[in-house]
């Protein structure tokens, strides 16, 4: 009798353990999918970014800061290396090239074919599609700014409505301005050649290229559509000091007066 009363308690408290711990595993499931399901502080879904102003303005802070390593970008960094003092001056032998790739320590190898212009090497074949598919992150990202801001103006305060509506227009023409001279032939010889596709819907479709001359001619509609925008709210006669900081320090940003010196570039590399 004690032997049986024994094996059913046992078993009684066996079903209870297996139903606790049951109850543990639903309870973690439950947990880590709740955990799973908060998403990447830098990976905001669109409904939730763009739903008011501050979400606007972190996208296109989001491209500035894509103009050092955007996403499958250049290893080095964009404005931050490749296309200021890095590859492009390397290129163009700003420098002392050879004492340059004997001190440079890390990335001499790479420095080395640079000045030798070995595209082909696979580090420097790696960079120059970095190059490309980071300045096209950019330009995605701001026209994905560009569609949804046209059916958000309600969410925006004072002129920032035009502030960001304007430079990621201008910013769309600077990526492209570059990516021009970088992989166009000279306008010179070689403006009604193929250069690039000058893209400015936000789509999965592949964007022909056209010709340096057309592309050129898109920068400066890019550029002189900013300029009207920027002219109500960035200029020196309508600044105005307020307490934030995206509106206080648009030195750091592409402005009006950054704006018409990048016009008038792309108009002599028109020429």
């Amino acid at each position: 009798m004690n032997n049986k009363l024994l094996t059913i308690s046992r078993n009684y408290f066996s079903k209870l353990t297996l139903i606790a711990l049951t109850g543990v595993i639903m309870l973690f499931a439950q947990g880590c999918k709740k955990f799973l399901d908060v998403p990447p502080k830098d990976q905001v879904p669109q409904s939730t970014l763009f739903k008011d102003e501050q979400g606007f303005k972190d996208a296109l802070i989001g491209v500035y800061l894509g103009m050092d390593k955007p996403n499958n970008g250049a290893s080095y960094g964009l404005y931050t290396t490749d296309l200021s003092m890095g590859m492009l001056s390397t290129m163009a032998y700003n420098y002392d090239n050879a004492y340059t790739v004997q001190n440079v320590g890390v990335g001499g190898a790479f420095y080395n074919n640079v000045v030798a212009y070995k595209y082909l090497d696979g580090e420097v074949r790696k960079e120059i599609d970095g190059i490309w598919g980071g300045m096209y992150n950019n330009i995605a990202n701001l026209n994905n700014i560009l569609v949804q801001i046209e059916s958000k103006k309600e969410v925006f305060h004072r002129d920032n409505f035009n502030r960001v509506k304007g430079e990621a227009i201008a910013l769309r023409g600077l990526f492209h301005f570059d990516l021009l001279r970088m992989f166009g032939k000279s306008p010179v010889t070689g403006s009604a050649e193929k250069a690039i596709p000058y893209v400015t819907q936000f789509t999965i479709r592949s964007t022909p290229f056209v010709t340096l001359q057309a592309g050129l001619d898109s920068c400066i509609v890019d550029l002189l559509a900013a300029k009207e925008i920027l002219a109500a709210t960035d200029t020196l006669g309508v600044l105005k000091a307020v307490d934030d900081p995206f509106t206080s320090y648009t030195q750091n940003h592409l402005n009006y007066c950054t704006k018409e010196i990048l016009k008038m570039q792309t108009y002599i590399q028109r020429l």
